[in-house]
């Protein structure tokens, strides 16, 4: 089921600046704290939207309950994360579409950047993401794409003249297929130095068996070399997380 609730538009002039898609399935304890993140930056400029998997758990009481701060949400079985997203992306009508899964939290929105994106004719503008470990990264576009994971969608804003629909056979790396698509075809990204977001460290693209898929990624589209410098660069910064925490001082319990 799917249910249109806050603003409509008619027309592209009177489509907002922006769409938020979130993402979830079976996310009770976790949804109301990414909604609430967004709620504060909500106005015309903004569209929210919530695509459900299905839910068992109370999920849909939850968006039910916050429903005054979404546009659009619909709640039915899908083919995995990026079909979700996909879905979200069709029902939007913002001149850029940002996916802001459950559990991740928005910090800010950058209106006066994302206006110079618009007036730039930027395909993707790119922010910095706060992880829960308390690191921040940059999202960035170069050579390193070819074999590393660069853009965060969490601090990624993609217009939607782009058509983006992920690729279903990936199922935790299909964003990383398209941003290295969109790379090849030399699609106009532009970085910003703004932090926006906080990202949890608990996703499933961190687990070492969805390893393969990224591995595959990079071989489909730039071929052996950078899928082994892939599988070097993955390598080397596990040894060097490895090293920091074997020197990082350790914490001394209070006894007091």
């Amino acid at each position: 089921m799917g249910k249109r609730i806050g603003k409509q538009f008619l027309d592209a002039d009177s489509s907002p600046l922006l769409s938020i898609i979130t993402v979830v399935f079976n996310g009770v304890d976790r949804l109301e704290e990414t909604i609430l993140s967004i709620a504060p930056h909500l106005n015309k400029e903004v569209e929210y939207i919530i695509v459900d998997g299905g839910s068992k758990d109370g999920t849909l009481d939850v968006i039910r309950q916050h429903e005054g701060h979404i546009d659009y949400w619909i709640s039915e079985p899908d083919h995995g994360i990026y079909d979700a997203i996909n879905k979200g992306i069709t029902a939007s009508h913002g001149h850029f579409f940002y996916v802001l899964n459950v559990g991740d939290k928005l910090l800010e929105l950058p209106w006066a950047q994302l206006n110079d994106a618009v007036q730039r004719d930027a395909d993707v503008a790119l922010f910095k993401v706060l992880l829960s470990d308390g690191r921040t990264i940059e999202s960035t576009i170069d050579y390193r794409i070819r074999f590393g994971n660069t853009i965060h969608h969490q601090g990624a804003f993609y217009s939607r003249k782009l058509n983006v629909q992920y690729q279903l056979d990936y199922k935790v790396f299909s964003d990383f297929n398209t941003n290295q698509k969109l790379f090849q075809q030399k699609k106009k990204f532009i970085a910003y130095d703004k932090v926006i977001s906080l990202h949890a460290l608990d996703g499933v693209s961190n687990e070492r068996k969805y390893r393969q898929e990224y591995y595959r990624v990079i071989r489909n589209n730039f071929g052996i070399f950078w899928m082994l410098t892939g599988i070097l660069y993955i390598k080397q910064g596990e040894l060097r997380r490895a090293i920091v925490n074997k020197f990082r001082p350790k914490k001394i319990a209070d006894n007091a």
